[in-house]
């Protein structure tokens, strides 16, 4: 029974050998060392200097650190949270948010093709810009129409 619970308990941390290996283990090294360490009451707080360079360094840091399975889970789930914030942020370089007021209809419309096509709504409005900003057929057509409909 206790070998179930300690494979348990150190299986969870099998995500740390996916990749970017080197990455997950500074990001749990520096979240471990922000959030806990400054806490003298925390059940992670520890005089050693933390150094998480591989497995084994994470697991006996853990196993020092006597948590149960719960805390185990609990640190772990803040460290994804912090590895996926990082690596979504990595991929908006070059990326600005904006917010449009539409029609329902033609978010209807929008999600429509999203749909049809696999794509976010941000990926068709990003493809229509870039087809029209190569070869203007539409919107040239659309303002003259607008022209002729005001004389």
């Amino acid at each position: 029974m206790l070998v179930n619970i300690q494979c348990a308990s150190t299986a969870i941390f099998d995500w740390f050998k996916q990749e970017n290996q080197e990455l997950r283990y500074k990001i749990a090294q520096d979240f471990t060392i922000k959030k806990f360490t400054e806490q003298t009451q925390s059940i992670f707080y520890t005089l050693q200097p933390i150094s998480f360079c591989n497995h084994d360094d994470l697991l006996a840091y853990m196993d020092s650190r006597s948590l149960s399975l719960d805390e185990k889970k609990h640190w772990l789930d803040g460290v994804k949270k912090l590895y996926h914030q990082q690596q979504y942020r990595k991929n908006l370089k070059g990326k600005k948010q904006y917010n449009f007021i539409l029609p329902e209809s033609t978010i209807a419309k929008l999600d429509g093709l999203a749909i049809q096509y696999s794509l976010s709504r941000a990926e068709i409005i990003e493809l229509l810009i870039k087809m029209e900003a190569t070869k203007p057929t539409h919107l040239p057509e659309r303002l003259r129409y607008v022209m002729q409909m005001t004389l």
